[in-house]
């Protein structure tokens, strides 16, 4: 356990340590060849008796996203975490889109996972998808975010600095992720306050939803 560590190449599924004089126990680390998942046991006993070790095949996760009419998103970003696993030991894995869409995880265990989108994309976020290693079928499908933007103005025209503008999506889709405020019990999604110019603007907006839209001027409280 002590000094530098021993490094071997198996021959034939076979490999020879020559431990020094007094050695008890051991840490073993096996890299494996592609395809398999590596090994580390720790505090194996030194009894001159041969040791088995059964690799563990690894396994993968792949899948396609694409937008609404199947047209496939190059670039997006995907993790993939654990189920059933405390949340200290989570880590999670990143993958990116190729050109056709396609995705793939490589190096899993044998569990549960669950894929979701990264946050900070111009892509909306699909509902987290429950896969079993070995799943080779998965398609996600996402929504490239819109720009809306508008003003504020009073009856004759001017702008109305310092106003609230309240977005609500009706229906709220869940999975979408598109950020929501509750205000006196009512469920707000976007709350911008309008420009010195009575304008507004929300950068990153779902696709596919119906909006309502209302607002407040600067010194009102509860009307609309």
């Amino acid at each position: 356990q002590q000094g530098m560590p021993l490094q071997v190449r198996t021959i034939g599924g076979r490999f020879r340590l020559a431990l020094p004089a007094g050695t008890k126990t051991m840490q073993l680390h096996v890299d494996p060849p592609r395809g398999y998942l590596p090994v580390t046991r720790p505090g194996i006993p030194v009894s001159g008796e041969p040791l088995r070790i059964a690799l563990e095949p690894a396994r993968a996760i792949s899948g396609v996203v694409t937008d609404a009419s199947g047209k496939p998103v190059a670039g997006y970003r995907l993790v993939a975490g654990p189920m059933y696993v405390a949340r200290q030991l989570r880590t999670p894995i990143e993958t990116v889109t190729r050109a056709d869409g396609a995705f793939a995880f490589t190096e899993l265990v044998a569990r549960t996972y669950l894929i979701a989108g990264q946050e900070g994309q111009d892509w909306t976020r699909p509902a987290p998808v429950q896969a079993q290693s070995g799943a080779s079928d998965l398609r996600l499908e996402v929504g490239r975010f819109v720009r809306i933007a508008g003003s504020v103005t009073d009856v004759g025209g001017a702008p109305v600095p310092g106003a609230s503008v309240r977005v609500h999506i009706q229906p709220h889709q869940p999975g979408t992720n598109p950020g929501s405020t509750t205000t006196g019990g009512d469920r707000v999604n976007f709350l911008v306050q309008v420009g010195e110019d009575g304008r507004f603007e929300i950068e990153k907006f779902p696709p596919g939803f119906k909006l309502r839209i209302s607002g407040r001027p600067p010194d009102a409280r509860k009307r609309d």
